[in-house]
């Protein structure tokens, strides 16, 4: 149940996000896994899923990547 509500809550934050800033979100992204997304274009954004260190970065759980 905590599970579905976090998800309708994160796709709600998305969709207000997208309206006030006019950014675009993609989803998590694992940071550990040593890449950053591919495929991005102006305004698109990840939250941190997982954290890890990507290009000397380090990020945290719930840091946002722009």
């Amino acid at each position: 149940m905590e599970y579905n509500i976090n998800a309708v809550l994160t796709a709600l934050f998305g969709e207000i996000a997208t309206v006030a800033t006019g950014l675009n979100p993609r989803g998590g992204w694992d940071a550990s896994g040593s890449a950053f997304p591919s495929g991005a274009s102006k305004g698109d954004y990840w939250i941190v899923s997982d954290a890890g260190t990507t290009d000397g970065a380090t990020f945290a759980v719930g840091d946002w990547l722009i």
